[in-house]
């Protein structure tokens, strides 16, 4: 995936060391040295994280949620994990990254038996924008920069702390950069999400996950909205036009983001354009803080519109 080089800092969860053999009356013989390991590629796999089992406190497998169709594949966890491969993580239960690589990975990049298989590499291409990160065979990364960054070239070296951010696992045969889900998501669970609308009527639809921020597909926080009513001043309807709820966002109404109130729906690619339409030109001076949008309002797309939904409790999506 191309993205915007941003400062990511999450804290890595550790594997568990082997259990020690019980004492043994024979003596002692001193362990041969281990052999060097092979240097990393430099531009390609971290390689700081040791090879280790899963610890006791691990289960067996862990779980990934897949939608279209929606359905739940168990794992066998692989006892030679290392560094961000699932197998090595305590959560059991993931759901596939939303991220789309481009170019996409040729087929024997991210073919697969085991997580031990899979990981996660980063690719610097020179010029701006060119950073990307995805899940490929540990074999075929040094062929990535090339495929990548196509007529251009790699330049820097991957960074540790991005690298082990990520979580990486084999799922259906594929190298997957994966998601953490709390345990109940990967159980017999209605994982589809109601909108009550304006005429009282109730939408379902199919919770995705193939999304980030308030976007419905997304979130797991609630599972019924209520459409509200709409409130001047609008985006004009060419802002708001979409087909999907993860085309949509939020943006405030007030020309600066920090301290907003108020909030309309509007395509993703549409900031610009809003802000252009309720602050004009020129540039606006605002606080140097960042706003925070109310976790009980959401976008979704109804009718062919971006709208502003809040969230409810599951009773108001029960159709009398």
């Amino acid at each position: 995936m191309m993205f915007r080089a941003i400062a990511i800092a999450l804290v890595a969860t550790s594997c568990g060391e082997r259990t020690p053999p019980a004492a043994s009356s024979a003596t002692p013989v001193p362990a041969p040295a281990p052999a060097p390991a092979p240097a990393p590629d430099a531009g390609a796999v971290s390689t700081d994280a040791p090879v280790s089992v899963p610890d006791a406190a691990i289960a067996i497998d862990y779980r990934v949620r897949l939608s279209s169709p929606d359905r739940v594949v168990t794992v066998l966890r692989d006892g030679a994990c290392a560094g961000p491969q699932a197998s090595c993580k305590h959560e059991v239960c993931f759901v596939p990254a939303p991220y789309v690589d481009r170019p996409a990975s040729r087929p024997a990049m991210v073919t697969c038996e085991r997580d031990r298989d899979c990981s996660v590499v980063q690719t610097i291409c020179c010029g701006p924008d060119a950073m990307d990160v995805r899940a490929v065979r540990t074999d075929q990364a040094a062929a990535l920069p090339a495929h990548v960054c196509g007529r251009g070239r790699a330049c820097g070296a991957p960074d540790p702390a991005l690298i082990a951010s990520f979580t990486v696992g084999c799922v259906e045969h594929v190298c997957r950069l994966l998601q953490p889900l709390p345990a109940t998501w990967c159980e017999d669970r209605d994982v589809r999400y109601r909108v009550v609308l304006r005429d009282g009527t109730v939408a379902t639809r199919d919770r995705t996950f193939d999304c980030h921020g308030h976007a419905l597909p997304c979130r797991i926080d609630a599972d019924c909205y209520r459409e509200i009513e709409r409130r001047e001043p609008q985006p004009v309807p060419a802002l708001r036009r979409c087909t999907r709820d993860t085309e949509c966002t939020l943006a405030p109404v007030e020309c600066c983001d920090c301290g907003a109130r108020n909030f309309r729906a509007i395509r993703l690619d549409a900031f610009d354009a809003w802000r252009g339409q309720r602050c004009g030109p020129e540039p606006v001076a605002c606080p140097a803080c960042i706003g925070a949008i109310p976790p009980n309002l959401a976008p979704a797309c109804l009718r062919g519109s971006c709208e502003v939904v809040e969230t409810q409790e599951p009773a108001a999506c029960t159709r009398p």
